[in-house]
C-alpha cells in the first residue's frame, strides 16, 4: 500500500475511512505525557526514545486500528500508526 501519515484528526480520519474504530475517551488527555514506543516505530520515530516526552491535547481515540496498520506509539492510548504492507 501507499505509506499514509494521519496525525491528530489526519488519524482518526484514516481510522474511520480503513475500517479501524475510534471511541471517546472517558477523559481528556491533555498535557505532557511519556512516549511509549512500539519495538521498531518506523523511521519517524526512529530518533525518539523510550523516555521522551510529548504534549497531548485530545479525548476520543482510536480503539482499533484498521486492518494492515499496527501501532507506532502510545501515550495512554494510540498516538501514532502506520500501514503495512501485504
Amino acid at each position: 500500500p501507499v505509506p499514509k501519515l494521519g496525525i491528530c484528526y489526519g488519524m482518526q480520519l484514516l481510522t474511520q475511512l480503513d475500517g479501524g474504530r475510534l471511541g471517546r475517551g472517558r477523559g481528556r488527555e491533555y498535557g505532557l505525557a511519556r512516549l511509549d514506543l512500539a519495538p521498531d516505530p518506523g523511521p519517524l520515530l526512529a530518533d525518539f526514545g523510550a523516555d521522551d516526552v510529548v504534549w497531548m491535547n485530545h479525548g476520543d481515540h482510536v480503539e482499533v486500528v484498521p486492518p494492515g496498520y499496527r501501532v507506532c506509539a502510545r501515550s495512554g492510548g494510540i498516538i501514532a500508526m502506520k500501514n503495512m504492507p501485504g
